[in-house]
C-alpha cells in the first residue's frame, strides 16, 4: 500500500491541527467515522487528549465520533510481532513476576520491603505483579526501565537504592522469560524493524551472563554456561533468525559509516 507522508504546520497547536487533518472533509452532522483509522501516539494521556478533543469537534458541529483506534509505540508489537522472536503475553510477564516476588530474599531488598508481609503467598505476589506490570507500563511511556531512573534522576538521588532494587527484581523477571524461550516487551521493542544489524564483535540481551547464571544457576561463576544458552554474539543471533546481518569492524570510523548506510 502506497504511503502519503503529510506534514503538520507549527502556526496552531498540535492537537488542533491533527484534530482539523483527521476531520477533514466531514462537514458536520452524522458521524465522524474514523474507525478504519489506527493512530499512534507518544502516551496513553496523549490519546485520551485526543479522542476528547475529537468528541468536542464532533459535538460543535451536531455529530458524533466514530473513534479510531488509538495505540501507544509498545502496543503496535501485538500487532506486527516478529514471527522469530516471541514476546511474552501479559499473563506469562504477571507469572514471572508472580514467582519472582514470592521466592525473592526480602531481606535483601529492604528498600521496598521493609517489613515482611503477614502472608506471603501467590494471592500476594501476583497482587504485587500486577502493581509492578503496571508501573512498568506507565516508565515505558518515556522510554524508561527500572535500571534507567536513578541514572536519569541524577546525583543526590534519594530513592537510588529502591531503584535499583527494582532493577534487580526486573532482570530476574527477564531472565525467567528467557528461560521460557519469550522476550520481555521491552527486550522486543528493541528488535521490532524491517531489518535488524548488530556489529560482529557486539552482543544482544535481556540481561547479562553474569546476571542469567546468579538467577537460573545461583552460581555467578557460570558466566560461560549462562553465555552459551543466551545465544548473545551477533553470529549466534545471525544464526537462529533473530538479526539479518552481522556488519565487520573495520578501524576506518568512515569505512564502517559507509557500511552502515
Amino acid at each position: 500500500m502506497p504511503r502519503t507522508l503529510h506534514i503538520l504546520p507549527w502556526d496552531r497547536p498540535l492537537l488542533e491541527r491533527a484534530v482539523a487533518f483527521l476531520a477533514a472533509g466531514w462537514g458536520g452532522g452524522g458521524a465522524l467515522d474514523l474507525s478504519d483509522r489506527l493512530i499512534v501516539v507518544p502516551t496513553r494521556q496523549a490519546g485520551r487528549r485526543l479522542r476528547e478533543a475529537l468528541a468536542v469537534h464532533a459535538a460543535e458541529r451536531g455529530g458524533a465520533v466514530l473513534a479510531p483506534r488509538v495505540l501507544v509505540p509498545e502496543q503496535i508489537l501485538d500487532l506486527a510481532q516478529p514471527a522469530d522472536l516471541a514476546g511474552a503475553s501479559r499473563a506469562q510477564v504477571l507469572l514471572a513476576w508472580a514467582e519472582v516476588l514470592r521466592t525473592a530474599r526480602l531481606e535483601d531488598l529492604r528498600e521496598l520491603f521493609p517489613l515482611d508481609p503477614p502472608e506471603r503467598d501467590f494471592a500476594w505476589a501476583l497482587r504485587l505483579a500486577g502493581e509492578m506490570t503496571r508501573l512498568q507500563a506507565a516508565l515505558a511511556e518515556g522510554g524508561l526501565r527500572f535500571a534507567a531512573v536513578a541514572p536519569r534522576a541524577g546525583d543526590g538521588f534519594a530513592e537510588a537504592r529502591r531503584w535499583a532494587q527494582l532493577a534487580q527484581l526486573e532482570r530476574e523477571v527477564e531472565a525467567r522469560l528467557a528461560a521460557q524461550g519469550v522476550a520481555a516487551q521491552a527486550a522486543v521493542a528493541l528488535a521490532t524493524a524491517n531489518r535488524v544489524a548488530m556489529l560482529e564483535h557486539s552482543v544482544y540481551s535481556v540481561i547479562t551472563p553474569e546476571g542469567c547464571a546468579s538467577i537460573l544457576w545461583k552460581d555467578a561463576k557460570k558466566t560461560r554456561e549462562a553465555s552459551e544458552a543466551l545465544k548473545l554474539t551477533a553470529q549466534d543471533l545471525q544464526g537462529v533468525g533473530v538479526i539479518e546481518r552481522v556488519f565487520a569492524e573495520p578501524e576506518d570510523f568512515q569505512t564502517l559509516c559507509a557500511q552502515l548506510k
